[in-house]
């Protein structure tokens, strides 16, 4: 068996439903599905995400974590954004993690994920992670806010190939990390390259707008922010706004 089995599609609805719904032969680490083109490709909540055919590195990566209780699954998506954070970081300045796993170029959005997690007793059986990287892409025409791409920041091309191979190989650092036992320090490390990590900035919830500051990530995944008034409030993912202000 393969340790990392990488499948690459033309075009493809999704690479998490590919994913999900594949019967073949697995990676023992991981499987990798990459796609030139998705007719169906998704953003976070309902919004779709736009990508120009052979443009960008548009992928989705199945995990067998090994020791990875179920309280701890958020740690994997830390461990995944840390490595695309990596290595555009060694491309671009002003790279940030957007809380839980968007990653930002200054007020932008250059990268985001998706998840899907099945269980087996008390840990992780699988984990999905799909991914959309913007690379060569060099103009946005949908009505996603805030769309960058490495290409429009430095102004030239790069290897979809390249890049990918850097990712997995960051993650599979990571990974260990996590099969080891070291939550804490890729929980450190996350919340060292965190959006909005230092500083108050504005925040939108159900009762409207306040300012705070990010005072903890916890191992679940919430957030906490500290408001002006000195009130902690807790949030899952997609509670909480942020106000995104160039």
């Amino acid at each position: 068996m393969e340790l990392i089995k990488t499948i690459s599609l033309k075009e493809v609805d999704s690479t998490n439903r590919y994913l999900s719904e594949y019967k073949g032969l697995e990676g023992e680490l991981m499987t990798i599905v990459t796609a030139d083109y998705q007719t169906l490709g998704k953003g976070q909540g309902n919004a779709s995400w736009e990508s120009e055919k052979k443009k960008n590195l548009l992928f989705s990566i199945k995990l067998r974590p090994k020791r990875i209780p179920i309280e701890r699954g958020f740690s994997i998506l830390q461990a995944h954004s840390l490595a695309i954070y990596d290595v555009l970081k060694e491309l671009i300045k002003d790279v940030t993690i957007k809380w839980p796993n968007d990653i930002y170029y200054r007020s932008k959005k250059i990268s985001g994920t998706l998840t899907e997690t099945k269980i087996s007793g008390r840990e992780i059986s699988s984990f999905i992670l799909g991914t959309g990287v913007n690379i060569n892409q060099r103009l946005f025409l949908s009505q996603a806010p805030n769309p960058v791409s490495l290409y429009q920041i430095i102004g030239k091309r790069t290897s979809r190939k390249a890049l990918l191979n850097k990712i997995i190989k960051r993650l599979c650092s990571y990974l260990e990390l996590l099969e080891d036992g070291q939550f804490e320090r890729i929980d450190s490390l996350y919340f060292n390259a965190l959006f909005h990590r230092d500083g108050i900035f504005t925040y939108e919830d159900s009762g409207g707008r306040f300012k705070a500051v990010i005072q903890e990530i916890k191992p679940s995944g919430h957030i906490i922010l500290k408001r002006e008034n000195g009130i902690l409030s807790e949030y899952e993912s997609k509670q909480v706004k942020f106000i995104i202000e160039d």
